[in-house]
């Protein structure tokens, strides 16, 4: 009897990314998807078919857990030129939330920014501004567990809703952290 293999759409999810995002920040061969799966607030399942989409959109290389190694310039690439047009943003009216995009990215660069910036709605948030909504709402809890996570993930905001100077800011923050 032949073993049946359903594939999921051909399409790149936003969770994909986040995975692909995770998987650059931990050691390499130092995860379990139940680890990723717990931080980021998603099914080990799901994480286990981000990975295989990132295998099968040539963002990643490998064939097991141990083995995969996610390619850093195409994802890169991706975050910068691809995520702005593909996952446009959702931006809403005041919230209380998590800072995102330049309010966040102010703390310690050389942004001027208005004075009520983005963030990303949540009742436990503290901070006044214009919703937008997350890249995937998985983005607060994993933010919540993963700074550098919630660096990156901000940057990418900047890229979907910001102008020209703050996006060049943005592009060096990601490909900093992203190296």
């Amino acid at each position: 009897m032949q073993k049946a293999t359903v594939m999921r759409s051909s399409s790149l999810k936003a969770q994909d990314l986040i995975v692909a995002l995770k998987l650059t920040i931990v050691p390499s061969l130092a995860f379990t998807y139940a680890e990723v799966s717990a931080e980021l607030g998603l099914p080990a399942s799901g994480v286990h078919a981000s990975v295989q989409m990132l295998i099968h959109a040539r963002l990643a290389t490998g064939s097991s857990r141990d083995s995969v190694q996610v390619n850093r310039s195409a994802l890169q690439e991706l975050l910068i030129y691809g995520v702005p047009y593909f996952f446009p943003a959702t931006i809403g009216g005041p919230s209380r939330g998590m800072p995102t995009g330049s309010a966040l990215l102010q703390l310690g660069s050389p942004l001027i920014t208005r004075d009520e910036g983005y963030v990303w709605p949540s009742a436990h948030g503290t901070t006044r501004g214009t919703s937008l909504q997350p890249l995937h709402p998985c983005a607060l809890i994993a933010s919540e567990n993963d700074s550098t996570l919630y660096r990156i993930l901000t940057c990418i905001d900047v890229l979907r809703v910001e102008g020209a100077r703050e996006r060049a800011l943005a592009i060096k923050l990601l490909r900093q952290d992203l190296a």
